[in-house]
């Protein structure tokens, strides 16, 4: 499928970028440079858009890329010899989010053809994420909620800076600067739950699990949460 095959492919994800991407999003997005100190992704709906504030409200002087959700671009940031963070989700809630971000109406349910889509693509960028484990360092969605601290020092860990204090007051802060976000979005594309969605998510959440793709989603993000060498604790 060509769509798979630029999306994956470094040279061709360059051209297209270019071409197309840049004009779509008005120069808001760029690639992974030399310059950079790290590059940070994500399948959709993982929390991107959570940690990469984050990661600014917390190391304000740094220069990264960000939400460009392919291997392609992973591609061009190992190539740069760039610190490359992965966030992963697990497949339910992950193509979940997904789904219901697309969605015109949280009230309705997916066709089958939608979700299995959703999941052939995580499918094919988590067996990415699985062969290159040894060069990237993987954050985990569910421990960055539970404990955003321990994962910004991480991340500041794996940055080399020794020095990197996080108080509570910051993070308290973040908090709030978040929930100001959120109230300029529409319910489907929030960063943060919310009664809507989640009512969403538990209905599709059957059609997830029922999908063939499902079991090798899941067997894919296991083994990299469990993979703890280069993971963010």
């Amino acid at each position: 499928m060509l769509r798979n095959l630029v999306k994956e492919n470094e040279f061709l994800y360059r051209l297209w970028f270019v071409l197309i991407r840049t004009r779509q999003v008005k120069g808001r997005r760029r690639l992974p440079q030399e310059t950079d100190h790290l590059f940070f992704t994500g399948f959709p709906r993982s929390g991107n858009t959570y940690l990469a504030n984050l990661i600014v409200y917390c190391f304000p002087s740094l220069e990264f890329t960000h939400h460009l959700h392919t291997v392609g671009s992973i591609k061009i940031a190992l190539s740069n010899n760039l610190k490359t963070l992965v966030i992963i989700r697990n497949p339910r809630d992950s193509v979940g989010s997904y789904l219901a971000y697309h969605s015109d109406d949280l009230g309705s349910v997916p066709i089958e053809r939608q979700v299995r889509h959703f999941l052939s693509d995580y499918y094919r960028y988590f067996r990415f994420l699985n062969d290159k484990k040894d060069l990237l360092h993987f954050i985990s969605f569910k421990n960055m909620i539970a404990d955003k601290k321990s994962t910004m020092e991480g991340i500041a860990d794996i940055l080399g800076l020794p020095d990197f204090e996080l108080s509570d007051d910051l993070l308290k802060g973040y908090d709030r600067t978040m929930r100001k976000g959120e109230l300029r979005k529409d319910v489907n594309a929030g960063s943060l739950p919310n009664e809507k969605k989640q009512a969403y998510k538990a209905r599709v959440s059957k059609l997830i699990i029922a999908d063939a793709y499902f079991s090798q989603c899941s067997d894919l993000f296991n083994s990299l949460e469990a993979s703890t060498i280069n993971a963010v604790q």
